[in-house]
């Protein structure tokens, strides 16, 4: 689904335009730049001040709002800081709240959306306050997957979460885009995620994009903190005149080093 801004202001957010189709979009910056702002109004939470927001077939702005109900059953937003959001006894009572207007087999779809995540159904009658950081994370996907969104929008999902957790959630969101063709946005400020996860990425700055492309050109320059992988790269480029490349796996990156210095 594609999902256009065109010169949309809302609080923070100043003239953002943007497109975003089928791919995995990282929107980063600094603490207070406006991300989360900016990743409600494509959630359709907010209507902008100035400006359109089209997704799908639906259109908001500031006195205009087409399909709302549309654009809320298509778009599922997974909220920063879990704990927040929960607020029933059992992740079965979670998962079946998010499904309260579907008229299908509501059983079936909460055992399919946890078996999605990674949680087999030993979790539905477990308390969701029990569950641990990437588990939590996990089961707020899984309570969006639920009602089976072609665009899942997700705030600071890494947070909380340990290197392995943190690998199984990268593993996770590109399955979602590879095999059920679901469009990714996420708001990172981690540029060791962006680099293994994104396929394009935005910089905001002060309400602003000040830059965007690639993963390899955003995170080659001074817009972000650097990952370690592209400080290697662009080293061995300037202290031993190697070009290596850019790599987001650390074994393909050593394999590109052998080939250079054999």
């Amino acid at each position: 689904m594609e999902i256009k801004l065109d010169k949309v202001s809302y609080k923070i957010i100043k003239d953002v335009s943007l497109n975003i189709s089928g791919k995995i979009t990282c929107i980063t910056g600094k603490s207070g730049c406006g991300v989360s702002t900016l990743l409600e109004l494509i959630s359709g939470l907010n209507k902008p001040d100035n400006g359109i927001i089209e997704i799908g077939q639906g259109y908001i702005s500031n006195d205009l709002v087409k399909n709302i109900s549309f654009v809320r059953k298509k778009v599922g937003y997974v909220f920063q800081r879990s704990d927040d959001y929960f607020f029933r006894k059992t992740v079965r009572d979670e998962l079946k709240f998010s499904l309260k207007d579907y008229k299908g087999d509501t059983d079936k779809r909460t055992r399919d959306s946890l078996k999605t995540v990674g949680l087999d159904d030993s979790f539905l009658d477990r308390s969701p306050f029990d569950l641990s950081s990437g588990e939590k994370e996990l089961l707020l996907i899984a309570s969006v997957l639920a009602y089976n969104p072609e665009v899942i929008v997700l705030d600071e999902p890494f947070h909380d979460l340990d290197f392995k957790n943190r690998d199984k959630m990268i593993k996770l969101l590109k399955m979602m885009k590879n095999r059920y063709k679901k469009t990714i946005i996420v708001g990172t400020t981690d540029s060791d995620v962006i680099l293994k996860l994104a396929d394009r990425v935005y910089v905001l700055d002060d309400g602003k994009i000040v830059y965007w492309g690639n993963k390899y050109k955003v995170l080659k320059n001074d817009y972000v903190d650097k990952p370690k992988l592209i400080k290697f790269s662009l080293m061995a480029l300037e202290k031993k005149n190697i070009n290596i490349g850019f790599r987001d796996d650390i074994s393909d990156l050593m394999k590109d080093v052998y080939r250079n210095v054999k």
